[in-house]
């Protein structure tokens, strides 16, 4: 085997070159570093007269939607179109069907959103990428934590801009194996 013309070394820890080059600088002096975590954000949204707080996930390929949210909305859905989704664990599992041309209103604008019916979710709604595409969303972060939306509605070019607000738990939920269909919901 040949030797190399050069040692190789290990390279240099990026920690130690940051301080060397910028001296101790401390969080709190004008120095920011990332929080270890940070909470989900929602959106509000009304779907016919009730408010539903959505997940938004530029990593879900679909909007999908609880069962439980699905009824207590009475939303029809056709059971023929279901597909299969994978969840973040692997574990797959095939949606209950697919509810069409769903109105979403967002501030003044009305999305049509194709929803995939999922049962027992961690959610109420959840807007994938369908969502972002058809809005031509704009996100917009804040070292607060705070974070804004701009929707863009492509049938009236109407934009809107709306804060998202910390997740809050699924308020359509399923008890004792039957739905709450008639829960009553904070417009």
């Amino acid at each position: 085997m040949e030797s190399l013309p050069f040692a190789l070394k290990d390279p240099p820890d990026p920690v130690a070159v940051f301080f060397q080059e910028f001296g101790d600088a401390r969080e709190g002096d004008d120095f920011y570093v990332a929080k270890e975590s940070s909470s989900i954000r929602d959106l509000n949204a009304l779907i016919g007269e009730r408010a539903v707080h959505c997940v938004a996930d530029s990593g879900c390929s679909i909007v999908a939607m609880s069962d439980a949210t699905s009824n207590a909305l009475g939303l029809s859905f056709d059971p023929k179109c279901r597909i299969p989704l994978q969840s973040a664990n692997s574990k797959t599992d095939w949606t209950l069907g697919v509810a069409k041309d769903v109105p979403f209103r967002f501030g003044n604008i009305i999305s049509f959103l194709q929803v995939h019916i999922v049962e027992s979710p961690a959610y109420d709604v959840l807007l994938g990428r369908p969502f972002e595409i058809l809005t031509q969303a704009r996100i917009q972060n804040f070292l607060s934590g705070d974070q804004h939306y701009t929707l863009t509605d492509p049938n009236t070019d109407k934009v809107v801009t709306i804060p998202t607000i910390p997740r809050e738990l699924p308020r359509f939920r399923k008890e004792d194996g039957r739905d709450r269909r008639n829960q009553q919901v904070e417009r």
